[in-house]
């Protein structure tokens, strides 16, 4: 178990880093796992890296996703990926509610195993965060406005928003609207599909701490 660039004392044990996991919450962690496995094996991420074409003409730049996208692949994978991501109700296995489940059983603890096993939950909960609020060349401002009216903000994470409920899981009228305000723009979208990628591998390299977990019989009885 390492943070990524760093590797654990060396007196660190994960069995002492933790108290020991319920059947409900072993339970919990398992459908971690398997969601994110679902994730990392739907058609999106086993496809090449996306790209991005930037175009250059006398009336300015362009940006275009690659020809022969499908948006079938798109759908499958924003559907699993929001099990993740969003928190959901309790009970739920996202990302966010096993790091919190995870730290609880931390917070007991006052050893060099736990302070490590807090500073790795530490370090995947931060590169969630900033995966979902990265931006691409500064796309923040809506740019379709009423007369009268300044830009609207808007922010990274809410323009990924707009694409996963305005376009491939409902049809939120608003999130639509601000969606078509960037039709033809192929950065727009790439920047969409970038935190997606960007959020899946987080939360993939999160489920071998997880497995790590489950793998420790003194933390969680077999199944």
């Amino acid at each position: 178990m390492s943070e990524e660039g760093k590797s654990p004392p060396p007196e660190f044990e994960l069995k002492q880093a933790l108290t020991p996991f319920s059947t409900d919450e072993a339970r919990k962690l398992r459908r971690y796992v398997h969601l994110a496995t679902q994730l990392k094996e739907s058609g999106f991420f086993q496809q090449r890296c996306q790209s991005l074409e930037i175009n250059f003409s006398e009336e300015g730049m362009s940006f275009d996703l690659p020809h022969g996208e499908d948006e079938e692949l798109i759908t499958v994978m924003v559907a699993r990926l929001r099990k993740l991501h969003t928190e959901g109700p309790s009970g739920t296995a996202s990302f966010i509610r096993i790091v919190r489940l995870m730290r609880a059983h931390t917070s007991a603890i006052d050893n060099v195993s736990a302070d490590w096993f807090r500073t790795v939950l530490d370090h995947f909960q931060s590169e969630a965060e900033r995966a979902s609020r990265s931006a691409l060349i500064g796309l923040t401002i809506e740019p379709v406005n009423g007369k009268g009216k300044a830009p609207t903000p808007i922010s990274p994470e809410e323009m990924f928003w707009d694409w996963v409920y305005g376009v491939y899981l409902h049809d939120d009228p608003e999130r639509l609207a601000r969606v078509e305000a960037w039709k033809g723009i192929g950065a727009h979208k790439f920047n969409f599909l970038k935190i997606a990628s960007d959020l899946g591998k987080v939360y993939f390299g999160f489920t071998g701490i997880v497995q790590e977990v489950l793998d420790e019989p003194e933390l969680v009885e077999a199944p």
